[in-house]
């Protein structure tokens, strides 16, 4: 069951993010506020993940560690909010 909860998470962090590359450049806030939602969705997912596989070595995208991979996922919510902060700037 775990497997199937953690797909399900997957499944809303990629429709979030598909959600928030549509609108950010008309509507960056709301796809900041897409991107947070899409995040909360990875942490979900690394958490079973990590409850049920250990990091392990992958001979195309090298090593995978869940705590890494939560801290790349948080990347695309500072990079949206320089975007803001770029917008917002005379």
């Amino acid at each position: 069951l775990g497997d199937c909860e953690a797909m399900a998470h997957l499944g809303h962090y990629y429709a979030a993010k598909l959600q928030a590359a549509a609108i950010i450049r008309t509507n960056p806030a709301r796809a900041l506020e897409y991107l947070k939602k899409a995040y909360n969705h990875w942490l979900k997912y690394a958490e079973i993940g990590k409850r049920q596989y250990k990091s392990q070595l992958f001979s195309k995208v090298g090593w995978f560690d869940w705590d890494e991979s939560c801290e790349n996922a948080h990347r695309d919510i500072l990079l949206c909010e320089r975007l803001l902060n770029l917008k917002t700037q005379p």
